[in-house]
């Protein structure tokens, strides 16, 4: 079994500190073989700051000096964590027509403005309310179909401890599965994210069983990725993931080096 983290921050991150040769030197220490440098790419008035931070050429020529300096030790993916939300989508994909990478990862992090994370459910009128809206962006998302994977579905658990399926299994299992129709049309995929893992919460966004309903809808495009920002986080809980997800007959990963789709045996 090869380990591959397909969702890691540096310093071109504004939430990140760790240089990117930290980072693959970690990779390297925990038996990855493949890492995407997923640095936040942000578009939201909400985020100018982060706006800010992301230098893409920069970026580039440290992955550049990176891959030289770890060339047949480590395939380096030129990667961006996309952020998305409908108000944003003309600056989204036209940064998207401009630029070049390996791997994209597309995630809904803000609501009318508003980070998920920081703002309770009661903001976005409760739980309910906030994983319908939230999901309403992430069928946006996919229907655009630029990403490679959507990142953390139920990205608020994270934060708030409440699952969608805490709420109404039967309504947001149904919102999801047209999620995952649309998104397999599309050729877009969906990560395992193990930060809740990494970060002590006991459960991956979203939880394995969750993409056997994407791959019962016709998806093929499975990533799995620890969402690093601390070199200790790299490669955490991955190798357990892919046991989970050979638990419901999804036995392989989708490899992304060179910008190449290959489906890789776990």
């Amino acid at each position: 079994m090869t380990i591959a983290d397909y969702h890691v921050h540096t310093d071109f991150s504004l939430d990140c500190s760790v240089p990117m040769e930290d980072q693959c030197r970690a990779a390297i220490a925990a038996g990855v073989v493949e890492i995407a440098f997923t640095e936040h790419v942000d578009h939201d008035e909400c985020d100018a700051e982060s706006m800010e931070k992301y230098d893409y050429a920069a970026y580039g020529e440290e992955l550049e000096r990176c891959r030289e300096l770890f060339d047949g030790q480590l395939q380096i993916l030129r990667a961006a964590e996309i952020d998305w939300n409908r108000s944003i989508a003309d600056d989204v994909l036209a940064f998207v027509d401009r630029s070049s990478f390996d791997f994209i990862i597309g995630s809904v992090h803000n609501l009318e403005h508003k980070y998920v994370g920081f703002s309770p459910p009661e903001e976005f009128g409760g739980a309910g309310p906030m994983y319908d809206s939230y999901y309403d962006e992430m069928l946006s998302l996919v229907e655009a179909g630029f990403p490679s994977v959507v990142g953390h579905l139920d990205l608020p658990r994270r934060y708030h401890g409440v699952s969608p399926f805490d709420v109404d299994r039967d309504h947001f299992e149904g919102r999801l599965r047209e999620i995952f129709r649309v998104a397999a049309a599309n050729g877009v995929g969906f990560e395992i994210n193990t930060s809740g893992l990494v970060r002590g919460k006991g459960f991956s966004l979203p939880e394995p069983e969750v993409l056997g309903w994407f791959v019962e809808e016709g998806g093929e495009v499975v990533t799995v990725g620890s969402d690093s920002h601390r070199t200790e986080q790299i490669g955490g809980y991955i190798e357990d993931t892919y046991r989970r997800l050979k638990e419901i007959g999804i036995d392989w990963r989708m490899s992304f080096v060179g910008g190449e789709r290959k489906r890789i045996a776990t």
